[in-house]
């Protein structure tokens, strides 16, 4: 990871969970050349794949259990748990406003995104057209992994094919913190991780949220992107990681605390404990973007939920 490398393909897929894999079969079925990339092996990576729900098939054993999906079982092991034979209790919290319920908008039927070419599907693109404002818990994830994968692969494939390679000569690098500080200043990742884990892990924040709370956490997390601009970065390749890596967890952050103030109401996992009743007027999504300057807006219009 120390070295630069190049590779050029019609088709890119990010990840290796069951929506990406999906999207790399569909789109070498469409006739694009893919390549796969992930920080992992496919059947391990993703959400879908350590949530049991049953989309990859482990051969019976606990030698094949645990090479094949050691993130799922690795919980249980430690709480002394046999997820098969014991009753246990699941919670879920602190999983609302981005991941839970949102995230990368998709904008057509292939799931695609307003930045051409950029296909999103699985975890990482927004969920709210099938599950509304819930998270789909085990088979509504599973089924938007398959579905959106296949429809983003082929998407993909068609863009790909359509407007043909760009020369590499003509690609620059968009990324800047974590990759290019802007500054001799430095600050780790691990000091980012963690002042960004304070304000966002504790659930008198981000699971009871209260304005009082929220706005103060968003002005410590805009604070830490400053500093992360001004020095947070990498020389190796694995430093670089972990560098976007806490640049990400900040830049997800700010979105999910923006997106939080925007919606004063309850309604499915975006609850305030300021605004605990159901506004009939906000029933729209609530977008968000942007880095240095983040940004949120309502949809143009209510949008409908398949049933």
């Amino acid at each position: 990871m120390s070295e630069p490398w190049q590779i050029s393909t019609d088709v890119l897929v990010i990840g290796g969970g069951p929506a990406a894999c999906w999207a790399a079969v569909h789109a070498r079925e469409a006739g694009a050349d893919v390549v796969l990339v992930d920080k992992g092996y496919c059947g391990t990576s993703g959400a879908t794949a350590p949530s049991g729900t049953g989309v990859w098939y482990v051969a019976p054993g606990a030698t094949a259990r645990a090479q094949a999906k050691p993130n799922f079982f690795l919980q249980f092991d430690r709480r002394g748990i046999d997820p098969f034979t014991d009753r246990f209790e699941v919670d879920l919290l602190a999983e609302g406003t981005v991941r839970g319920t949102g995230g990368i908008d998709v904008v057509d039927d292939d799931c695609a995104t307003t930045v051409p070419g950029l296909y999103a599907a699985g975890d990482a693109a927004t969920r709210e057209r099938i599950c509304g404002g819930f998270t789909g818990g085990g088979s509504h994830n599973a089924a938007w992994a398959m579905s959106s994968g296949s429809w983003a692969g082929r998407g993909a494939a068609a863009f790909a094919r359509g407007s043909g390679r760009v020369d590499p000569a003509a690609v620059r690098g968009a990324g800047r913190v974590g990759l290019r500080p802007e500054t001799t200043e430095s600050v780790s990742p691990a000091e980012v991780v963690a002042a960004a884990q304070r304000e966002l892990l504790p659930f008198e924040k981000n699971y009871l949220r209260h304005g009082n709370r929220i706005r103060p956490a968003l002005a410590e997390l805009d604070d830490l992107w400053e500093r992360a601009a001004r020095g947070l970065g990498g020389t190796t390749g694995a430093e670089r990681v972990q560098a976007r890596q806490a640049a990400a967890i900040t830049a997800v952050g700010r979105l999910m605390y923006r997106s939080t103030l925007a919606r004063t109401e309850t309604r499915g996992m975006s609850k305030r404990a300021d605004h605990p009743d159901l506004d009939p007027a906000q029933h729209h999504h609530i977008l968000s973007g942007g880095l240095d300057e983040a940004w949120t807006a309502a949809s143009e219009a209510p949008l409908a939920v398949a049933s």
